[in-house]
């Protein structure tokens, strides 16, 4: 598969050089980087929800995600997908003295609350996007061979 082929290729440059996150996207060709954006996406929210894909920093790229998804991909289930992450990333925007959404995950550190969203904020994104990710894979698998060879 040409996805995995060029996730393991752009890991390989990252374990080979020891860069930091920024220098490894940095590094990255465009089809290594759509490997890597949707490829993580998939196995986050998979794994997760669109929770641990907030939780553990891949949210960072979500500009860079939904441009790729959006413009290049361009599929329909690609549009869904892009539309689920501009929702999940709207039910991140929330003011932290108010703390509207918390609903007891609260991680205190220095007697300061540090509100997050909870993961059932995002169960509804959730169940959509598994309705949808392997037809989502198989579109990016495609886009990716044929953006090769063009």
């Amino acid at each position: 598969m040409k996805h995995q082929e060029l996730m393991d290729q752009a890991y390989q440059k990252w374990q080979n050089n020891n860069w930091t996150k920024q220098k490894f996207w940095n590094h990255l060709d465009f089809l290594e980087r759509v490997a890597v954006f949707t490829g993580n996406l998939n196995y986050q929210v998979e794994n997760g929800g669109f929770a641990q894909w907030f939780d553990n920093g891949y949210g960072d790229s979500t500009d860079q995600l939904v441009s790729i998804l959006t413009e290049d991909i361009g599929t329909e289930t690609a549009l869904k997908v892009s539309g689920l992450i501009e929702t999940a990333l709207s039910r991140q925007e929330y003011d932290d003295e108010e703390c509207d959404c918390c609903t007891g995950r609260c991680w205190h550190e220095d007697d300061e609350c540090e509100c997050e969203c909870s993961y059932s904020d995002y169960d509804d994104l959730d169940k959509e996007f598994y309705k949808i990710n392997e037809q989502f894979l198989a579109d990016v698998e495609e886009w990716l061979g044929y953006a090769e060879i063009a």
